[in-house]
């Protein structure tokens, strides 16, 4: 089907829905195929965004199957500019909303901080970090929220 698409637009399209796919098998076969090095260095990065743009489930994926093929991706992509690591990093982990997984992006990060390209993309990580916490924060002052309780029993959702 992406041979078939007329278009770069189309193509990418197509890179952003592969992750909606119900099954993680198909994830995880999305992430798979995407980081082949079949794919321009410049999209690889859309279908990992889908993925992780897919749910709870698919965010988690997509941050282990970072974790576990980090210096794989860094390989694939080390000639490239910097900012692909960024992109690839913020598609990976930018979405989460708790201090626990502000604490494994940090570890992690820290693992790899004098690894080339990891340095030239320090601020966007530190930015990830940063952002997951105020998530963190915010998610709390709401769950703690009375008003927040009322509305969901209000809904019938308690």
């Amino acid at each position: 089907l992406i041979d078939l698409a007329e278009t770069t637009q189309a193509k990418k399209e197509l890179y952003l829905a592969m992750g909606a796919a119900k099954s993680m098998d198909l994830k995880k076969r999305t992430l798979d195929w995407c980081t082949s090095g079949v794919l321009k260095k410049q999209d690889f990065f859309y279908a990992i965004g889908s993925v992780s743009a897919s749910g709870k489930d698919g965010l988690d994926l997509t941050w282990t199957y970072l974790q576990e093929n980090f210096d794989r991706i860094v390989d694939m992509i080390r000639t490239a500019s910097p900012s692909l690591l960024a992109a690839t990093v913020l598609n990976s982990c930018g979405s989460f909303a708790s201090d626990d997984k502000a604490d494994e992006i940090e570890t992690f990060f820290e693992t790899h901080k004098n690894e080339h390209p990891v340095p030239l993309i320090k601020r966007k990580v530190d930015q990830i970090i940063e952002g997951t916490r105020a998530s963190a924060k915010f998610l709390k002052s709401i769950e703690e929220s009375k008003t927040f309780e009322q509305n969901l029993d209000k809904k019938g959702m308690l």
